[in-house]
C-alpha cells in the first residue's frame, strides 16, 4: 500500500474445514510475518487495495476453478463495508463470479444467492469463479 505512507499488505488463503472453500485473510503484514486483519491503515488509497484483492482473487480462482472464496470482516463493520462493495460491483463482479452469503435463519444459517441492494444482514460472503 502507498498512500500517505509504505505499508506491506499481505494476502493468503487458507483451506477450511468446509470441502473446496478456501477463506482469504488480508491486512497489514507484521515484521513477525503474520497478517494484522483489524488494522485500520487509513492509507489514503483503500481503491487501489481492493482492485489488487480482486486481482488476486481472479488469478487465485482460475488455477483453481472449483474452490469456493470466502470472506467476512473481522467485525460487523468491516463485513458491512465489504457487502457495500460487492453492492456497488455486483454487476461487474457478477459476471464472472457466483456470489453467495450466509444470512441468520430461524435458530441457525443459510447460504443464499447474493442480493444486492438488499438491507440484509449478511455474515459472510462466498464467490466461485463461472465456468
Amino acid at each position: 500500500s502507498v498512500g500517505r505512507k509504505r505499508i506491506s499488505k499481505a494476502v493468503i488463503f487458507s483451506k477450511t474445514p468446509l470441502e473446496n472453500v478456501y477463506n482469504i485473510g488480508f491486512g497489514d503484514l507484521r515484521h513477525d510475518g503474520s497478517i494484522d486483519d483489524k488494522v485500520i491503515s487509513n492509507n489514503g488509497d483503500i481503491a487501489k487495495v481492493i482492485v489488487t484483492i480482486t486481482k488476486i482473487i481472479q488469478e487465485f480462482t482460475t488455477e483453481h476453478p472449483n474452490i469456493n472464496v470466502m470472506f467476512l470482516g473481522s467485525d460487523t463493520i468491516r463485513t458491512t463495508f465489504y457487502q457495500r462493495i460487492l453492492n456497488t460491483y455486483y454487476e461487474l463482479f457478477s459476471k464472472e463470479f457466483v456470489i453467495t452469503a450466509i444470512i441468520k435463519s430461524g435458530s441457525g444459517y443459510d447460504e443464499v444467492q447474493f442480493e444486492p441492494g438488499f438491507s440484509i444482514r449478511y455474515f459472510a460472503f462466498f464467490i466461485r469463479k463461472i465456468h
